[in-house]
């Protein structure tokens, strides 16, 4: 996910639930906004904010803290978590890495001094890590008692954890040890419960790529998005002291959260009566948003519809022929059933607002049949590849002179030795070759991208990408074919 696409859903959720305070009486959001990162320190210096906020509403009377996130979703009833966390009042969850100290403290860059500085985290030498402090960490989700968060969220606190602060400020994912490293050396040791109540969907072959190289200097791992082929991993809580699971997002996959919904309440489908259950609509721009530098691909593509729509008007015979197109509102990716659908495009005009829906064309030209294309199940290009969840996250495949382009392929299972390897040609609309790029297809490479180096910003128009095959069967290659596929900036 792009920063500007995360801070745009943030500002919209944030304003959305404002109006929750109005009615709900235990809804509170606070006003104190921090700007975050993935493993940032600024994540840190948040949670305690809201920690020591939380303890100066009177009204309140609570017993744990935890942090839960929007991708996160319950296994278990609130009466349920309830009753345990009742039954281990003062008692604090959380997930620690294991016995290998050392080892821990190398893969999470412990012994490295990192500053937050222009959204990023930056590597800048070698530290030792101070003599006699067991340092420990894992997971960054947890399960806090009040008497401790009084503790480590004082804003004058004492001297362990001001030590520590002053450590962890300079710390990649400081979160994931801050508290583990002051529960081991305070007088909350023996409070430590090696649990953060938390089922976590680690594919560790997909979620190990780097994922954080552009915000920070470091190599980053995160957890995949559940599916409904990941069932059996939240059927396996029902008998564990796990009450959360993650990760959970609709735009990825939201028929496994319905049937997790159905699964926690005992309820069927046909018995549920909510309009509009298998739509999902996210928000990827609105006007209200401040402080974002909105997609110049999608903005202009907004004129183009504007200008579109008042062509339109303008030729119609009805009485609507004068209205006058205005400003863009919003634009929403409206999914149903897990299926991309359309972009929503909310156009401000002189009487009633208009709404359109648009959707890419696929532009392939093939230039011979291979047999290569018979297991083809997609092919396209776009930007935002999530490794991940192996999707681009750029659904309308809006492409600018500043977009990042990647040919993005799945094939079927072709149970064949084959093995095809392709060089891709990309050629922009001068005719001009900009750069060649290689890869591997076989049975354990059947969906990827392939991702140019190509100088920004890009030259507008029809670009052609030129694809050269050829088919290897035991270390022999026999033949080759070519295609060509077309795209727009």
């Amino acid at each position: 996910m792009k920063l500007n696409e995360f801070v745009s859903r943030q500002d919209y959720l944030y304003r959305e639930l404002l109006a929750l305070e109005k009615i709900l009486p235990n809804v509170r959001l606070t006003r104190q906004r921090f700007a975050t990162i993935w493993g940032g320190a600024s994540l840190l210096e948040m949670l305690r904010s809201c920690m020591w906020e939380l303890l100066s509403f009177a009204e309140w009377k609570w017993d744990f803290v935890l942090n839960l996130s929007e991708s996160d979703f319950p296994v278990k009833t609130v009466a349920q978590l309830t009753q345990f966390l009742g039954a281990n009042q003062n008692r604090n969850f959380v997930k620690s890495h294991g016995r290998e100290v050392q080892r821990f403290i190398q893969k999470q860059g412990l012994d490295k001094t990192f500053v937050e500085c222009e959204t990023r985290m930056w590597r800048v030498g070698d530290r030792r890590l101070p003599y006699g402090v067991q340092v420990d960490g894992g997971s960054d989700w947890v399960a806090l008692s009040r008497k401790f968060v009084q503790y480590v969220a004082n804003p004058i606190p004492d001297d362990l954890v001001s030590g520590l602060l002053k450590i962890f400020k300079h710390t990649l994912l400081p979160a994931e040890s801050f508290f583990h490293t002051v529960l081991r050396n305070s007088k909350f040791c023996d409070t430590y419960i090696d649990n953060n109540l938390h089922v976590t969907n680690w594919k560790r072959k997909l979620g190990c790529k780097c994922q954080y190289k552009h915000v920070v200097d470091w190599c980053g791992c995160s957890p995949n998005d559940f599916r409904p082929d990941d069932w059996s991993r939240i059927q396996n809580t029902l008998s564990r002291q796990l009450y959360f699971a993650r990760k959970f997002e609709p735009i990825i996959n939201q028929a496994v959260i319905l049937q997790l919904e159905l699964w926690l309440y005992g309820l069927e489908e046909p018995s549920i009566n909510v309009r509009n259950l298998h739509s999902y609509w996210q928000s990827i721009y609105h006007h209200h948003d401040l402080g974002v530098t909105p997609d110049d691909g999608l903005l202009t593509l907004g004129s183009s519809v504007k200008r579109h729509i008042s062509k339109i008007l303008r030729k119609s015979n009805s009485t609507s022929c004068d209205v006058e197109i205005g400003s863009l509102l919003q634009v929403h990716s409206f999914h149903y059933k897990d299926s991309y659908k359309f972009t929503l495009f909310y156009l401000k005009t002189s009487e009633s607002n208009i709404e359109v829906a648009v959707k890419p064309i696929s532009n392939i030209t093939l230039t011979k049949v291979s047999p290569l294309m018979q297991h083809l199940e997609v092919l396209l290009v776009s930007s935002d590849y999530d490794q991940k969840e192996q999707i681009s996250r750029n659904f309308l495949q809006i492409l600018s002179p500043f977009s990042e382009p990647v040919l993005i392929y799945r094939f079927s299972s072709q149970h064949s030795s084959k093995v095809y390897n392709l060089t891709c040609l990309w050629i922009s609309p001068n005719g001009n070759l900009h750069d060649v790029t290689d890869f591997t297809l076989d049975e354990s490479t059947l969906i990827g991208h392939v991702k140019p180096v190509l100088k920004q910003p890009l030259l507008p128009g029809k670009w052609k990408m030129k694809k050269n095959t050829y088919i290897t069967t035991n270390n022999k290659r026999y033949f080759r074919f070519f295609w060509f596929f077309f795209f727009n900036f």
